[in-house]
C-alpha cells in the first residue's frame, strides 16, 4: 500500500529561477552561476552541482536543490543545464528538449510513503536570456510549450493503485526589469500565458485516497510596475509615525505602483471522496476576469470585473439536506477610485458595485420559501456613486491624528447617484440623482452641510410582494395595513402596473417629498 503525498504536488511543479542582471558591462555564465549559488546560500537552500567549460558554455550537472522547510526538506535533482555566453554580453539558459526532474523525499516516517518521484519535462523552444545580476535584474523568458508529467514513484504503486500528474503551458512569456541602484528605483514585469492545463489524479484504495483535480486557464495576462523615489526609500526614525502630509510628499515626488491581471476563462473541477468514503464533486467556471489597481501622485484606482461565473457542488451524503448546489452570477464587479492630488482642492471620487443575476439553487429557494408563492427570479444589486471631496487644511498639518467618533475635517463637494438597482423576489427598485452640499451652512440640517438637489426612486412589484407575504401567513394582514399606508405616503403610483415613484428634493434650504414641503 502506497501513501501518496498530496502536499508535494506544488513542490513537483515549481522550479525556482534565480535571475539577476548587471547592465554595466557584459555578463559571463560563470558570474550568473556564482550569483545563483550565493542567493541560494543566503536563502538557506544551498545548491550543489558540478561545472565544466565547453567552449562558450558553462555546463552544470548533477544539480541538487533543497526545497521545503528545513526540518522536512526534499531534494530536487536536475541532470543538466547549460549557461551560454552570448556575443551581445548576455547569458542564455539552455535546457534539453526533454529531461527528467527527480524529487528525493525526506526519510519516510511510515512504511509505504513515497521516497522518490520522477517527472518528465518537455520544453522545446525554451528561451531564457539573462542580462545582468543583483539589483539590476533584466531577463526574458519564453516557452512555446512546456509539459511536465509524472513518470514514476519509488516504491512502486501496488495493484489497483494509480497516480497521474500533468502540467501543460502554451505561449508562455515573462519579462522582468528592475533597477534598485538608481536614486529612483524602478520595477517592471509582464507575464503572458496562452493556455494552462493541469490535472492530477490519485487512487489508493487501501488508504481511501481517491482524488482528481483539473484546472484550465486561457489568455492570462499580468503586469506589475513601480517607481520608488528616494523619499519612499527612507527608513522611518524610531517612534516616527506616518502622516498624511508625509505620504502626499512621497506621492508628489513620483511614487507610483500599478498591477493588473486578466484572463479569458477558467475552469476548475474536483472529484474525490471524503474520509467517510462519500463521493463529492466541485465545478467552478468563469468566463473572464479583468482587474487592475493603480496608485500615483494623482489617483488611487481599484477596478475588478468578473464575467459570468457558475458553481456546482455535489456531496453524496444522506445527512446533508441539500446534496447538490448549483448557482451562477452574470456579473460581479467593483471599483473604488479617488483623486489624491492637491487634497485641499476638490478631488473626484467613485464607488461602484454590481452583482447581477445571481441565481440560487431550487433547494435553497425551497428552504427560504416553502410555500412557493414568491418568484424565484435572479437577484441583482448595483450602486454607482460619484462625487467630490476635499480635506481640511488641518489634516495635512504635522501631528494631526483622527479622533474616535469624530468625522474628519473634510468637505463633501457633491454626490451623484448614477445608478441604484435592487432586484429580487419579484421586486425591482431603481434610483438616480445628484446632490451638492453647502459647507457654510451647518445649522439648517443639524450639523449636516445643507444639501441641494434631487434623488428619484422607482419601485415595481412592491404591493404584489405584500400580498404574497400576507398569503403565506408570514405577517398578519392587519399588520400590513400601516405599511400600505406608509408606501402611499412616500410614493405615488407610477405609469407601469404595481409601481411607485418617489422624488426626494432639497431646495431653498427645505426638504420636499413628491413636491410636498416637509421641512
Amino acid at each position: 500500500m502506497t501513501r501518496f503525498p498530496f502536499r508535494n504536488f506544488l513542490t513537483l511543479t515549481v522550479l525556482s529561477v534565480f535571475v539577476a542582471a548587471s547592465q554595466a558591462g557584459a555578463l559571463t555564465a560563470d558570474e550568473v552561476w556564482a550569483d545563483w549559488q550565493l542567493r541560494a546560500e543566503e536563502a538557506g537552500a544551498p545548491i550543489t552541482a558540478a561545472t565544466r567549460r565547453e567552449g562558450d558554455r558553462l555546463v552544470v550537472t548533477g544539480i541538487e536543490i533543497p526545497v521545503g522547510p528545513v526540518d522536512d526538506r526534499d531534494v530536487l535533482r536536475l541532470s543538466r543545464i547549460d549557461l551560454q555566453d552570448r556575443p551581445d554580453g548576455t547569458v542564455a539558459l539552455l535546457l534539453p528538449p526533454s529531461f527528467p526532474i527527480v524529487v528525493n523525499k525526506s526519510l519516510p516516517r511510515e512504511a509505504g510513503e513515497i521516497e522518490v518521484i520522477t517527472l518528465t519535462a518537455s520544453a522545446p523552444g525554451f528561451s531564457m536570456i539573462i542580462a545582468g545580476l543583483g539589483e539590476q535584474a533584466d531577463y526574458d523568458l519564453s516557452a512555446p510549450s512546456l509539459v511536465i508529467s509524472l513518470a514514476s514513484v519509488v516504491p512502486a504503486l501496488g495493484p489497483g493503485e494509480s497516480a497521474d500528474f500533468n502540467l501543460a503551458l502554451a505561449d508562455f512569456a515573462l519579462r522582468h526589469r528592475m533597477d534598485l541602484t538608481a536614486p529612483t528605483q524602478t520595477v517592471a514585469s509582464t507575464l503572458r500565458l496562452g493556455t494552462l492545463h493541469f490535472d492530477a489524479k490519485v487512487d489508493i484504495p487501501g488508504d481511501k485516497q481517491t482524488f482528481a483535480f483539473t484546472i484550465d486557464l486561457a489568455a492570462v495576462a499580468a503586469a506589475f510596475d513601480a517607481v520608488i523615489p528616494p523619499s519612499a526609500q527612507r527608513q522611518p526614525e524610531p517612534g516616527e509615525e506616518p502622516t498624511i502630509a508625509a505620504l502626499l510628499t512621497t506621492m508628489s515626488d513620483g511614487l507610483s505602483i500599478g498591477a493588473s491581471l486578466s484572463h479569458d476563462g477558467i475552469s476548475v473541477k474536483v472529484d474525490g471522496q471524503t474520509e467517510a468514503e462519500l463521493p463529492f464533486a466541485l465545478e467552478v467556471s468563469s468566463a473572464s476576469l479583468k482587474g487592475a489597481t493603480k496608485l500615483d501622485r494623482d489617483v488611487f484606482d481599484y477596478d475588478l470585473t468578473i464575467g459570468r461565473t457558475a458553481l456546482k457542488t455535489t456531496v453524496d451524503d444522506p445527512e446533508i439536506g441539500v446534496p447538490e448546489i448549483e448557482m451562477s452570477v452574470a456579473e460581479y464587479s467593483g471599483r473604488l477610485s479617488f483623486g489624491i492630488g492637491n487634497l485641499t482642492d476638490p478631488q473626484e471620487a467613485r464607488l461602484t458595485f454590481r452583482l447581477i443575476d445571481l441565481t440560487l439553487p431550487p433547494a435553497i429557494w425551497a428552504e427560504v420559501d416553502p410555500t412557493g408563492l414568491f418568484p424565484a427570479t435572479p437577484i441583482s444589486f448595483a450602486i454607482d456613486l460619484t462625487g467630490g471631496y476635499a480635506l481640511g487644511p488641518e489634516m495635512l498639518e504635522p501631528g494631526w491624528e483622527p479622533q474616535p467618533d469624530v468625522f474628519p475635517p473634510m468637505d463633501i463637494v457633491g454626490l451623484t447617484l448614477q445608478e441604484l438597482l435592487v432586484s429580487g423576489f419579484g421586486v425591482t427598485v431603481k434610483g438616480d440623482g445628484t446632490l451638492t452640499f453647502d459647507e457654510s451652512d451647518l445649522t439648517t440640517f443639524a450639523g449636516v452641510p445643507a444639501p441641494e438637489g434631487r434623488i428619484g426612486l422607482e419601485a415595481t412589484g412592491v404591493y404584489s410582494l405584500i400580498d404574497r407575504v400576507a398569503e403565506a401567513g408570514l405577517v398578519p394582514p392587519e399588520q400590513l395595513t400601516p405599511l400600505r399606508l406608509g408606501l402611499a405616503f412616500i410614493g405615488k403610483a407610477g405609469e407601469a402596473p404595481d409601481s411607485l415613484v418617489s422624488a426626494i428634493e432639497f431646495r431653498d434650504k427645505s426638504f420636499y417629498l413628491n413636491g410636498q414641503k416637509l421641512r
